[in-house]
């Protein structure tokens, strides 16, 4: 990638500086020019996202992924376990909805935490279809340890300011719009 140069835009009343760059793909130089109504010129948009969703892929597995191996655990296993922590005790179901997979699918994910000792299940009183989890002392231990190794991350997130911090969220909340949008559709 080659920077061009820095431009400003507005967007819900936030003004966010864009770097304007050539991406070389392909052998071929693609002109990315964010224009008045948000299109991309000489650039594929759907290209475009798959590349960005690739990027934050692979950087996810390289600089994460070792975290949660440390502990035994996949990236998935440490999210759930994170959700968990965060609610205390949460339903089968809720866990589902907030990480959004297949409730039979997450059923497995939790049994296998619980086989290996990270998340103990209940089932309810008044109706034993409903399972709820909670963390083990393991569990939380674990979930303290990958914390700690996170803060690594602090000072590297701190050379960078609060504004453009925002500006990488707030992408990351579009880009989540936009495959919420497509799921519907596809449905």
């Amino acid at each position: 990638m080659y920077k061009i140069s820095l431009t400003k835009f507005i967007l819900d009343n936030k003004i966010f500086n864009v770097n304007i760059f050539y991406y070389k793909m392909n052998f071929k130089n693609y002109k990315r020019v964010i224009r008045g109504d948000n299109m991309l010129d000489d650039f594929d948009l759907k290209e475009e996202i798959w590349n960005i969703v690739h990027t934050l892929r692979h950087g996810a597995e390289k600089v994460l992924s070792p975290i949660a191996n440390s502990e035994g655990l996949t990236l998935l296993q440490v999210y759930i376990l994170l959700y968990i922590h965060k609610y205390g005790m949460v339903s089968v179901g809720k866990l589902s909805k907030g990480v959004d997979i297949n409730q039979g699918n997450i059923s497995s994910m939790c049994k296998k935490l619980e086989k290996e000792g990270f998340v103990f299940r209940t089932r309810g009183h008044e109706d034993e279809r409903v399972v709820s989890l909670k963390l083990t002392q393991k569990g939380e231990r674990a979930i303290s340890r990958v914390r700690e190794k996170v803060k690594k991350f602090d000072k590297i997130l701190s050379k960078y300011p609060k504004e453009k911090i925002d500006a990488v969220i707030y992408g990351f909340n579009v880009l989540n719009e936009i495959f919420s949008q497509l799921s519907v559709e596809d449905s």
